[in-house]
């Protein structure tokens, strides 16, 4: 889910975001919304909303490159290197202003683990350089799940320029504890809207 939302002091993007891991890599799941298309890559909207939908499939591979410069993963501090290994694209736009706000493409991006980390942290800088209006920049966060695969998930909100560090369990003091448990170690805080907002995604 990515949307303007009226009232608000300032437009909010958000995005849902799935990273689920193995000692040998991270395997995580993005929503790119069309609205992103608009705001970064200049893809033309009417004024009554609607989109070009196979220019902004024309578009789409051309952002995926802003995408990894901006959304950043370490493991035990060391920077990570995405690989982007799939893409699925929206069946339709919809109509209206909200309609580039609910289309997404969804982006599977794959991080190669040299070891199995102890920590893993995320970052992101979306839409940084883009103000909605003058002095006015976009509120924008992804809601996500962290997790093994199969196991219940972490769930919090990742804020622009805030990141947020997870226990793996992975690591050789955990190993040797026998723990597998996934902590989170820093929680942004989240207004009741904002949990809303996460309660809709999932």
């Amino acid at each position: 889910m990515i949307g303007v939302l009226p009232g608000w002091a300032h437009p909010i993007l958000q995005n849902p975001m799935w990273i689920e891991f193995t000692a040998e890599a991270l395997e995580v799941r993005v929503d790119m919304s069309v609205r992103e298309l608009i705001v970064v890559q200049g893809l033309p909207q009417d004024t009554d909303g609607m989109v070009d939908y196979d220019l902004a499939l024309d578009l789409a591979p051309k952002h995926l490159p802003y995408l990894l410069e901006h959304l950043s993963f370490k493991a035990d501090g060391k920077d990570l290197k995405g690989e982007v290994v799939k893409v699925d694209p929206p069946k339709v736009i919809g109509k209206g202003l909200e309609g580039p706000d609910r289309a997404h493409f969804n982006v599977h991006v794959r991080y190669t683990l040299e070891s199995a980390p102890e920590t893993v942290t995320v970052m992101h800088r979306m839409c940084e350089e883009f103000p909605s209006a003058p002095g006015v920049p976009w509120d924008f966060s992804y809601a996500y799940r962290f997790g093994p695969k199969g196991a219940v998930p972490q769930l919090g909100a990742l804020y622009r320029g805030k990141p947020v560090s997870f226990s793996t369990g992975l690591g050789a003091e955990a190993r040797a504890a026998g723990g597998t448990v996934v902590r989170l170690e820093q929680a942004p805080e989240k207004s009741r809207g904002q949990w809303a907002l996460l309660a809709v995604l999932w």
